[in-house]
């Protein structure tokens, strides 16, 4: 099984005949343990995950590595620009608005409202905000929850004095800043080993 089932080997003769290269790719992945007693499944195999990534502690978020003090595996989401309306935090009420917006644009409720040449956010909020004493979003949270009646998304990444608001999913209508955990796993990769070998007549 060590030898290559492919006929792409590389075979050369020299030394009249007394030395040979063989040259090949094995493709075989070790998915069997075709080295015997030299392979050890559990200390040669190699995985691949991201345990943790970098984290602001300041704000607990996910950060790039020059803003970060610390790693971890959960901690929040966020953007300036794209959840400006929900404290910068990716929050439950932003999400509802984000997921309304794909669903009613992909049932072709929703139009470009704005004029933009585009069907975004800013269309389903128009959208919502049209309908907000009537509708009802697909994360049964009422359109008037999720923005105010001059069209301004509802911020419920704070409480009303102030304090941050975490979601809780036994109270969704509550919203809260969604707190993203990596769940971990670890991949076994499949290998490929360039061989190069070269062997001698005694």
């Amino acid at each position: 099984q060590v030898l290559p089932s492919f006929d792409d080997a590389v075979v050369a003769f020299s030394n009249a005949g007394a030395t040979l290269q063989l040259d090949f790719l094995d493709r075989d992945a070790h998915d069997a343990l075709i080295f015997g007693e030299t392979w050890d499944e559990e200390e040669h195999r190699v995985t691949m995950g991201i345990p943790e990534a970098p984290i602001m502690s300041a704000l607990g978020i996910f950060a790039t590595a020059d803003l970060a003090d610390t790693t971890g595996k959960s901690a929040y989401l966020y953007d300036s620009v794209q959840l400006a309306s929900w404290g910068n935090y990716l929050t439950f009420y932003g999400l509802a608005i984000q997921y309304e917006t794909t669903y009613l644009a992909t049932a072709g409720t929703l139009t470009d409202l704005d004029g933009d040449g585009d069907i975004d956010v800013v269309d389903g909020i128009i959208y919502i905000t049209m309908n907000r004493d009537t509708g009802t979003s697909q994360l049964l949270l009422p359109y008037s929850l999720l923005v105010a009646a001059d069209g301004t998304p509802t911020d419920d990444s704070i409480k009303s004095d102030g304090t941050a608001n975490v979601f809780d999913p036994t109270n969704a209508a509550g919203g809260g800043k969604l707190t993203y955990v990596i769940n971990n796993v670890c991949i076994p990769v499949n290998e490929l080993i360039d061989f190069e070998s070269s062997w001698d007549k005694i």
